[in-house]
């Protein structure tokens, strides 16, 4: 009596395991895909409520010199992420080889760059931050 599978067997198997592969594969990239797009907003709302709450703290007053009497719209201030970092406004990720500190974008799996605009609605007195990423 032969051990084993046979050929058909085998054969049967691979592409039963195939056919798995092709209806999970599209559905584990979305998922993959969704779990980086949150990180990587997650990533930018943490950026930005930093960079408020550092603005509250040290920057008001030089917002509000900034001419916002003679803007409907209000006025404001912008920062370079790489600044943010090297002030320990937010704290970095990873550190290349010269000691520079980067925060990681999920979704290019590269250095995430951009800056954030600080703008003061004159309306409200409020301090709004956005963060707008460099492609």
């Amino acid at each position: 009596m032969n051990k084993g599978f046979t050929l058909v067997e085998t054969i049967m198997s691979i592409v039963i395991l195939s056919i798995v592969m092709l209806i999970a594969m599209p559905a584990y990239n979305e998922i993959s895909f969704l779990i980086r797009e949150q990180n990587y907003n997650s990533k930018l709302k943490s950026i930005e409520a930093a960079m408020l709450k550092h603005a509250n703290v040290h920057l008001l007053d030089e917002v509000r010199k900034e001419n916002c009497q003679n803007s409907p719209d209000g006025c404001g201030l912008s920062f370079e992420l790489e600044d943010m970092l090297a002030y320990g406004i937010i704290q970095a990720e990873e550190y290349d080889d010269e000691g520079n500190g980067y925060i990681n974008n999920p979704m290019k799996n590269d250095v995430l760059k951009g800056k954030v605009n600080l703008t003061l609605d004159v309306n409200t007195a409020k301090l709004n931050a956005e963060f707008i990423v460099e492609d």
